[in-house]
């Protein structure tokens, strides 16, 4: 089981070992940005698994194990990377979310089973099963203006119930 580790003395040998690791994440990365990044990467993992080092091994084989890791498992991730810096790619990914359209479907059709039998019937009749005004008419022995009635005050009413639960279509219908 590792000993325990002084974070004062630790911390003193990190900063003293920070040259070397620069150099070789230099000559691991070829640039100095990516070196740069390596380096604080590397620190970082290495504070944060401080308590995991032997005290009296090698501090800077080490941090190199570790740089190494690091490097390495960078490359891995970067190979699924894509360079999409105009968001292009990232735009094509996108696919809308279908929760709001099962919310309103599911209110459309709460609002519908809400509508007095005579306006659902004729509403169905007309708008879902692509009957005509006539036809209707004939089925449910009353007139085509009690159908279109029927059919204009269930539109309404649709509306109104449908402009209450959504504040967008509320500021549309304007109430």
């Amino acid at each position: 089981m590792a000993s325990p580790v002084d974070d004062a003395a630790f911390q003193a040998s990190l900063l003293a070992e920070i040259p070397a690791l620069r150099r070789r994440a230099r000559t691991l990365t070829m640039n100095d940005h990516g070196a740069q990044d390596l380096v604080q990467d590397t620190l970082l993992k290495a504070w944060a698994g401080r308590h995991g080092f032997r005290p009296g091994s090698s501090l800077r084989a080490w941090l190199f194990t570790i740089q190494r890791n690091t490097f390495y498992s960078d490359l891995r991730k970067a190979r699924w990377e894509v360079e999409d810096t105009e968001g292009r790619h990232a735009a094509t990914l996108i696919e809308p979310g279908t929760q709001e359209d099962a919310c309103a479907l599911r209110e459309a059709f709460g609002a519908v089973a809400l509508l007095p039998r005579t306006q659902r019937d004729a509403l169905i009749l007309i708008g879902v099963e692509g009957y005509s005004y006539d036809e209707v008419a004939v089925r449910t022995a009353c007139s085509i203006g009690t159908v279109k009635s029927r059919v204009s005050r269930a539109r309404r009413d649709l509306r109104d119930r449908c402009a209450v639960a959504d504040p967008v279509r509320r500021e549309r219908v304007g109430t």
